[in-house]
């Protein structure tokens, strides 16, 4: 839903957002040392929700808040251990660019590599967990 939804959201004007989004991402970074505060979910979930803004219906808004609910305990595992919190954080930037970028398949591509990266983080979590 979200790589839809991005794209939707660039070509409505996200692209020329770059230093609001810029800004939703240092306050995701200023956070990234305790990630398993609220606040950083709060940033993570604000820094999405700025890049697919311009492109939210109230369905979709409904549907994203739920997925993103039913996925926040994985979105903690990501940034659980020293060793992929920096990484996953670094994982934003190039959404940023992309959606600069004006390229609604770069868009799209990021925002896949970023979705997958965060689901590899939490199957090897997993796996190492038993």
């Amino acid at each position: 839903v979200e790589p839809e939804i991005s794209v939707r959201a660039m070509e409505a004007g996200g692209a020329g957002r770059g230093e609001e989004l810029r800004q939703a991402l240092r306050k995701l970074t200023d956070t990234v040392d305790d990630p398993g505060s609220d606040q950083y979910m709060r940033e993570h979930s604000a820094f999405h929700w700025a890049l697919i803004e311009p492109a939210v219906t109230p369905v979709s808004r409904r549907v994203v808040d739920q997925l993103w609910q039913m996925s926040e305990r994985y979105i903690r595992l990501t940034v659980a251990s020293p060793e992929h919190r920096r990484t996953y954080a670094q994982h934003h930037e190039p959404l940023v660019a992309a959606m600069e970028s004006g390229d609604a398949e770069l868009m799209r591509a990021e925002m896949i590599r970023h979705l997958s990266e965060a689901e590899e983080i939490v199957l090897r979590r997993r796996g190492a967990t038993g």
